[in-house]
């Protein structure tokens, strides 16, 4: 998943914290490390960091 870099900090410092790399002024997630049950966690903290 890509997302704006502007992302990377409200999400690596939100409840939970996502972490992705940085490449190419995206923020990018590999999303085959987040187990199944948990992307509503991870939907949900990008929609708050998305303010």
């Amino acid at each position: 998943m890509s997302l704006p870099e502007r992302l990377a900090v409200p999400l690596r410092t939100g409840e939970p914290p996502v972490v992705g790399r940085i490449e190419g002024g995206r923020l990018l997630l590999d999303l085959r490390t987040v187990p199944g049950d948990r992307d509503g966690d991870v939907a949900r903290a990008i929609l708050e960091a998305s303010g």
